[in-house]
């Protein structure tokens, strides 16, 4: 199993559509990110490889004593198919550029792109470490009272089960809420300024609420890759294509990225990050020693 030690708690493949531009000459082969931290305002490139990844983060001890990478597994059939999904929107994208029109997106992409953002929803520190220390302060608790024997990584177990539970199970379908929604591709060409995405990419945005999916006026919002956003909205079944020129408009997408996330921003230049830096109070310095 050790093709799983190294977890990314944000997919390689989604993050290789914000691989960084002109790298370096000593970079030329390897995939590559420009990253800031919020927490110290660096910025720098680093390795796609090596971004947004833990230890057998997904993994269990299992009775032999041997890491089982089960939820990993899990995750995986959705994985594989994310670069054909972005590829379809990109290719949708390319003929609207080309002719001004296009022939309508397939929608059998529509329940995985529903289980992909739930995926990156689910499986970020963000919301897991939280969900892991609940579940350990839990079941430490019936240990103490003689209910159940504690095991940390069952119990950690128990609570990525739960999260997968939840997605797909009929009272609490967040997959089925997702499919629901109606669909805005929004996407700039040509502008100065890159999409950024982060560590906890998928963003629950209501004006007039507190962020949940309980609530229908609650907006998904999903950076794509530096050029694409996309933007699930109230219930109903259109797709929208949506053309941005202005530069002010990825700007405050990205102004709302550096806010949501929890301590990673991802992009594919330093000076986007800056701003984004600039825009949420960061002080930000740029690592030159590439």
């Amino acid at each position: 199993m050790t093709g799983f030690k190294n977890q990314h708690y944000v997919q390689k493949a989604y993050l290789e559509g914000f691989s960084a531009k002109h790298l370096p000459d000593k970079w030329q082969n390897t995939k590559a990110i420009w990253v800031l931290r919020k927490d110290t305002g660096r910025i720098r490139l680093q390795s796609i490889k090596k971004t947004a990844v833990r230890k057998y983060y997904y993994s269990f001890l299992d009775k032999k004593g041997a890491m089982n990478p089960l939820i990993e597994k899990w995750f995986n059939p959705v994985e594989k198919e994310f670069p054909k999904l972005r590829q379809h929107i990109r290719d949708h994208i390319s003929e609207i550029n080309l002719t001004g029109e296009a022939s309508n997106l397939d929608r059998r992409y529509r329940p995985l792109l529903a289980e992909y953002i739930y995926i990156h929803m689910i499986r970020v520190p963000k919301l897991l470490d939280q969900i892991k220390k609940k579940s350990i302060t839990f079941h430490r608790r019936l240990d103490e009272e003689k209910v159940l024997p504690y095991e940390e990584n069952a119990t950690q177990l128990t609570a990525l089960r739960v999260l997968i539970r939840v997605g797909q199970s009929p009272e609490m379908n967040i997959v089925n809420d997702l499919i629901q929604r109606s669909l805005n591709i929004e996407f700039f060409p040509r502008t100065k300024v890159a999409l950024a995405t982060s560590d906890s990419p998928v963003i629950l945005y209501d004006e007039t609420r507190s962020p949940g999916l309980a609530y229908q006026t609650t907006h998904v919002i999903f950076p794509l890759d530096s050029s694409i956003i996309l933007w699930l909205v109230e219930s109903g079944d259109q797709i929208r294509m949506v053309k941005h020129r202005q530069i002010e408009k990825s700007a405050e997408f990205n102004h709302l990225i550096g806010l949501m996330a929890d301590n990673e921003v991802y992009c594919n230049n330093p000076d986007t990050l800056q701003e984004i830096g600039k825009r949420i109070g960061i002080d930000t310095t740029v690592d030159t020693r590439t």
